[in-house]
């Protein structure tokens, strides 16, 4: 006794286990988990007149409605479980989209619970109409006494939804689709035939469904289109169940081609056939109830033909076997998915939250202007931490850096260049052949002379050049050249610059100055050039700066913009559809004009300041002077032609001839000198003003300036900025559809939970 009492209670408590599975899996699907977790289910497909809803009631021992044109449209969900209390149906709605097309799968009750049986068709009724025109109201399909006609071709994925239980109700859940057709009725669409298909593939394609294929056996097998999509679905035939229906309309002598396939021989099933019989048309309009009914299927198939099947086969005939077939072979598919459902369901969970952690922030209305704020103040912050000197992000710096060092050899291509020769000198030089070591070199074989770099001694005071250098003379005479500034320079920058195309450097010969020289010094003693000839030279070799400094200035402003456009878009793109990002941008690009404004004349001044020749460093004058100086006279030294190279020439002619020049050569000089040290200093004070009077004043005002601009230093700054926050139409869709996922998901975890802790059905 004590061994039979335990193993009866031992398959109590799995049966309550089993059914408590059962039960999960219908708690995920009514939250719309279905499709994202793939829940085990078992789905009826058939013809239309395959007998697939009589199939149904006779396992869910309800009365479908069977006018026609609707239970043609849309999905029913039935769940079945085995109740000892009374018998009770209740009927909900499941709607997987709202008013507006969005996704919100959410299930709810759809009337009270019905007690008397005969009540649930009006209701399956009203609840298929209602889903497939949820604009009308819940309330209005529930209680209207007359509804407006359905389109022809008004179909639905939104199921009805039945939970029916009682004590002769297996623990069992179906989901029954429209029978599939070949042709359509008169005003019927002919595109109906195809969106029932799609809607039993939709349905019948998971590895987690069972698919129970109804097919009449007053028709031929091949015939029936449900067998065509469930060979589709499951084309090794593992997850479908047959179910041979209407064996009372076998024509005579077509038993014998029906018994290889309930044997399984011909178009053979791995679980096989189910053979039912359902009441006849004259046994419903009789009412015949559900018990007659299985009393009037069992006594069928114990007489005749059937009673000489196998055992084997016996197990399979009736609807009392298959609906407990079907509650094993569902409880089974549920405890084998259950954990890897389980799985999915924790891991979809956390990816819809890291999605939604990626989405844009939602503000709420109240926090609008504080978050608004936030927003800038981060820019403002990082703008100058890019822009301001000896910030965190050098790239801006050097990049500006560039832009200096880019003017400076802009400036150093338009240097002055002189050749310490007359024209006649310059003249002779240029036509008489070099003479060198290996008495071989002709002129045309020199170096240009631009490209000649010259290596000078070391300088020593203008006063005793002269003396020093008269004795310095050689016979190996080259071409003259340009004294470059790279001589003293000494900079790498400049090493190895060459003049590059559409730059002029201002070019001087002793002629040139002697010509300006003589036509000021009219009324003037010999060797004597007034102030203005220098300062006009000296003028004249930095008149270009001006240009050069504006172009600078201009590629500063875009390195500016580039940097403030960049920032705004990484910091308010996600708000741009509202607004924020092209106003933040639009307000920086009205702060920088004005900084240009106010900077670019502070520039200008220091441009026309170069104008003026000027210098207190005395001292590097005078030592730049020298250099320059002592560079002229030794290329005199070592270029002038002489009568008889093979014969040197009297150094006291040389000195005379070049003391004769010794004024020009000393203007050439200062003007050498003078140049040089306004380069350096315009220079600095170029790249000083950038900072100063450009980049610092930007990156002060930056943060208030757009605050302002965009409204939110005042009073009543609310809606504004939250009409900078609103979200893009797709980023709001994205949003609401992982909030409903999210819901669902987290739904279904606490039915897991429930589950787990052994709560309650």
């Amino acid at each position: 006794m004590s061994s039979n009492g335990d193993t009866h209670t031992a398959t109590a408590h799995l049966e309550a286990y089993a059914q408590r599975q059962r039960h999960l899996a219908d708690q995920l699907r009514a939250h719309g988990l279905d499709r994202e977790l793939d829940v085990p289910k078992i789905v009826i497909i058939g013809s239309q007149s395959a007998g697939k809803s009589s199939v149904l009631e006779a396992l869910s021992q309800i009365a479908f409605p069977r006018a026609a044109g609707t239970c043609t449209r849309c999905p029913a969900d039935v769940r079945l479980s085995y109740h000892e209390g009374p018998w009770q149906c209740e009927v909900y709605t499941r709607l997987l989209k709202d008013a507006e097309g969005n996704e919100e799968i959410r299930e709810e009750p759809f009337g009270e619970t019905i007690c008397d049986p005969a009540l649930v068709s009006g209701r399956i009724r009203r609840a298929q109409r209602y889903v497939l025109n949820p604009e009308l109201g819940l309330e209005t399909c529930l209680t209207a006494n007359k509804l407006p006609a359905l389109s022809a071709t008004k179909f639905t994925e939104n199921p009805v939804v039945l939970h029916v239980r009682g004590p002769t109700c297996p623990n069992l859940t179906l989901v029954d689709l429209p029978g599939i057709i070949a042709n359509v009725a008169d005003g019927e669409a002919p595109e109906n035939i195809e969106l029932i298909k799609q809607l039993a593939r939709a349905h019948i394609q998971s590895e987690n469904t069972i698919i129970l294929l109804a097919v009449t056996m007053a028709d031929d097998f091949q015939n029936q289109a449900g067998v065509a999509l469930a060979k589709e679905a499951d084309p090794d035939r593992r997850r479908t169940l047959g179910v041979l229906t209407k064996p009372d309309r076998i024509q005579q002598g077509e038993f014998e081609n029906w018994l290889p396939v309930i044997n399984g021989k011909a178009n053979p099933l791995r679980l096989g056939y189910h053979v039912v019989k359902n009441p006849t048309t004259m046994e419903l309009n009789e009412r015949i109830t559900f018990e007659a009914a299985r009393e009037s299927e069992e006594a069928f198939l114990q007489t005749g033909t059937w009673q000489s099947l196998s055992f084997e086969v016996k197990q399979r005939l009736g609807t009392r076997k298959l609906s407990a077939r079907l509650s094993v072979l569902l409880g089974d598919l549920i405890k084998q998915k259950l954990p890897g459902i389980l799985q999915q369901l924790r891991e979809q969970q956390r990816s819809v939250a890291a999605e939604i952690k990626n989405l844009p922030m939602e503000i709420k209305a109240s926090k609008s202007v504080s978050y608004t704020m936030g927003l800038v103040q981060k820019f403002a912050n990082e703008l100058c931490a890019h822009i301001n000197p000896n910030s965190a992000h050098p790239a801006f710096r050097k990049e500006l850096r560039e832009i200096v060092i880019q003017l400076e050899r802009q400036l150093f291509y338009m240097r002055p260049l002189v050749t310490p020769f007359v024209d006649e000198e310059v003249y002779a030089i240029t036509l008489e052949p070099f003479k060198s070591k290996s008495n071989a070199v002709k002129a045309a074989d020199k170096p240009a002379a631009e490209s000649f770099t010259f290596k000078p001694r070391a300088a020593s005071p203008e006063a005793k050049i002269l003396g020093k250098l008269a004795d310095t003379t050689s016979s190996v005479r080259t071409r003259p050249v340009l004294v470059d500034l790279t001589v003293t320079l000494k900079d790498d920058n400049f090493a190895e610059l060459e003049t590059p195309p559409g730059f002029d450097p201002m070019r001087l010969t002793l002629t040139d100055i002697l010509e300006r020289c003589d036509g000021a010094t009219v009324d003037m003693l010999p060797f004597n050039c007034p102030w203005s000839i220098k300062e006009t030279l000296i003028t004249e070799s930095v008149k270009h700066w001006n240009e050069l400094a504006k172009a600078a200035f201009d590629r500063a402003q875009e390195l500016l913009h580039n940097k403030y456009t960049s920032l705004a878009t990484s910091h308010f793109a996600q708000y741009s559809f509202g607004g924020l990002e092209d106003a933040a941008a639009s307000s920086m690009a009205e702060l920088v004009q004005e900084t240009v404004n106010d900077a670019w004349p502070f520039i200008e001044k220091v441009c026309d300041l170069e104008l003026w020749p000027h210098t207190m460093n005395k001292d590097e004058f005078e030592r730049q002077r020298s250099e320059f100086f002592e560079a002229f006279y030794e290329m005199r030294q070592e270029n002038m032609p002489r009568p008889d190279a093979q014969t040197p020439g009297d150094p006291t002619d040389a000195q005379s001839c070049h003391e004769k020049w010794a004024s020009e050569l000393s203007i050439a000089a200062e003007l050498c000198s003078s140049w040089k040290i306004a380069f350096r200093r315009f220079i600095d004070a170029f790249q000083g003003a950038l900072t100063v009077h450009f980049i610092r004043p930007v990156s002060t005002a930056a943060f208030e300036r757009v605050m302002e601009d965009l409204g939110l230093t005042g009073e009543h700054n609310e809606p504004r900025a939250r009409e900078y926050l609103r979200e893009a139409h797709d980023v709001a869709a994205k949003r609401e559809e992982l909030d409903n996922k999210k819901k669902r998901l987290d739904r279904g975890l606490k039915a897991v939970a429930e589950f787990q802790r052994g709560g309650s059905m």
